[in-house]
Parts: C-alpha cells; structure tokens; sequence
C-alpha cells in the first residue's frame, strides 16, 4: 500500500472530482483496556493501553509538543494528547503501547472510551478536508482511490464504495 487519491462528491455521490492525495498508512489500533471518564483536562493519572497495527511505532513528545495538540489522537469517541509513548511489548507482531500524561476531551470531545475502540494517530497521514459553511448539514460523500509504493496500481474509481459524511461543526 503506498496511500491513496481522495474523491469527493458534494451532489449526492453522483459526480466526484479529485481533493487530495495521501501517502503511506495511518498509525491505527485498538485500545486494550478501557480509559476511565474523568473530569479534568490534564489527565496525569491514567493511561491510554494501546495495540498499534504493525509495523507502526509511537514516539514521546516535547511538552510544547502535547500543549499544542502534535500528538493528537482520537480514542473511541475522545480526541485527547499524549506526552510519552511507553513500549510494553509486542503482541502477534503489533506493538502494545501505554500513553500517559494526556489532555482530554480536546476539542469538546466526551472523555472515556471502552476496551476495544479504535485508536488512530492524528498526524499527516490524515486527510482534512475544507468544507464551505454553507455545506454544514449536508451529506459529502467520499472515495479513496488506493495506490501501490510506486504509485501505481490505481483502482478503478467507479467500482469503489462511497462514503457519506454529513458535515457538522462539531
């Protein structure tokens, strides 16, 4: 896998037209013990226990690094930072991981999430997308367009599922 072309469809998925390109795979996982609601920001306490999908790694950060949101990840339904990224081990050759001193609930997000959500690391492997306000409401429906490490290999774009989003400011 070497990334993908991003198609977007603002007309209910009749028509897409190309909004970006993405390289690489993302840092995805799943949690691997539940992570308790609290109600601080600035969570010293508890972890983030995390399987990273092979052959991802995670990495500490600097505290300007956490205070600015470089490591942000959403966990289940939570968007939260993490300062240190703790290796504890390797598990059918994914990497298990505990992340501590974090900042919750960032962005309005309800803290807590379950043993089993999914985790992904918020980096540039993500695609963002800008949306007119007007379209706040509406549906956009999205297609990823996979390629190979040689940029080759393309998908056929029609044969590809859409993938609807309706646009929220939350």
């Amino acid at each position: 896998y070497g990334g993908c072309i991003i198609w977007a469809s603002l007309d209910g998925g009749s028509s897409f037209h190309k909004v970006g390109k993405l390289y690489g795979s993302s840092i995805t996982g799943t949690l691997t013990a539940a992570l308790p609601t609290i109600a601080t920001t600035v969570d010293t306490t508890n972890s983030v226990a995390v399987r990273i999908n092979a052959p991802s790694v995670l990495s500490s950060v600097s505290q300007q690094a956490i205070d600015t949101y470089h490591s942000l990840c959403r966990v289940g339904n939570e968007f939260l930072a993490y300062r240190n990224a703790n290796l504890t081990g390797t598990s059918g050759g994914d990497n298990l991981y505990n992340l501590t001193n974090l900042r919750r609930g960032l962005y309005g997000s309800t803290k807590g999430a379950a043993s089993g959500d999914k985790f992904a690391f918020l980096n540039n492997t993500i695609f963002k997308y800008r949306f007119n306000q007007l379209v706040v409401g509406s549906v956009i429906y999205f297609k990823f367009q996979a390629f190979n490490a040689v940029e080759g290999g393309f998908q056929d774009v029609s044969t590809l599922p859409a993938y609807g989003i309706t646009v929220s400011t939350t």
